[in-house]
């Protein structure tokens, strides 16, 4: 069910609401309203996309976890169990879920992508709109595109298979080794492709031949929009210590190089 909002709880955004989008997640719904970015002019209207945490959800969450708590210790007492240690298990559960509650969280891991993409053109990353961003309440820039699923099939030609391949190749290794902030919930869902709908298959598909006064002039047209990687849903991510991260390159260094 779609969660109203008053306006004082927007405020100061005058939005419009649409229907939910089908298929999003049980914690939270999402739509695609129209922000009036300029409240003197209805004509200038700027899509957004509303997260809303639903109600009852923090209490749910706190008692869930209280149980576990309970759980992972009375288990820890039993014998051979100690070593399993599920209570650090749990604690560090915990933090992940305080932090999925909490959308204000999400909202600084978006700018923090941002700026850490700033000078990559292939990746972009919703903007959090923070006046209107509050615990229970996100509110971003609407990206429109289309989830990667629909470019993993036979019938898509390889060429752009490739270059997403490449893409997202390259956005991990970066997120990973330079930058050490990982996007740590990449399914299907939350990566969306942009600027597909002009791209041809081929170079050929974008040339175009013009006869002028005898002389044959190639024209390469580009696509209208660049091909680029669409990430949401930056509520869950990963970063490593300094020695693991180390470690972790000289491991993965090693294995390249057949080492």
């Amino acid at each position: 069910m779609w969660v109203e909002r008053s306006s004082e709880e927007l405020s100061p955004a005058d939005c419009s609401r649409e229907s939910p989008v089908n298929g999003t997640p049980a914690m939270e719904q999402m739509a695609k309203p129209l922000l009036k970015a300029n409240p003197l002019s209805a004509r200038h209207l700027t899509p957004v996309a509303i997260k809303v945490l639903h109600p009852g959800l923090v209490h749910q969450v706190q008692m869930d976890l209280f149980l576990m708590k309970m759980g992972s210790h009375i288990i820890g007492l039993l014998p051979g169990f100690k070593w399993l240690s599920l209570t650090e298990i749990v604690e560090e559960f915990e933090k992940l879920m305080i932090q999925q509650i909490d959308l204000r969280y999400e909202a600084r891991n978006l700018e923090r992508f941002r700026q850490n993409f700033l000078d990559v053109d292939f990746v972009k990353f919703p903007v959090p709109l923070w006046p209107l961003v509050t615990t229970d309440v996100l509110v971003e820039t609407f990206e429109e595109s289309e989830p990667i699923s629909r470019y993993l099939h036979a019938e898509i030609a390889t060429e752009l298979r490739q270059r997403l391949a490449k893409m997202g190749m390259d956005m991990l290794l970066k997120m990973v080794f330079v930058d050490n902030f990982v996007h740590a919930d990449l399914h299907p869902g939350n990566i969306l492709v942009q600027g597909t709908a002009h791209l041809g298959t081929s170079c050929k598909e974008q040339t175009a031949i013009v006869d002028l006064c005898d002389t044959l002039v190639v024209e390469v047209q580009p696509p209208l929009r660049r091909l680029c990687l669409v990430l949401l849903d930056a509520g869950i991510v990963a970063e490593l210590q300094s020695t693991d991260l180390q470690n972790f390159r000289a491991v993965f260094t090693a294995v390249v190089q057949g080492q």
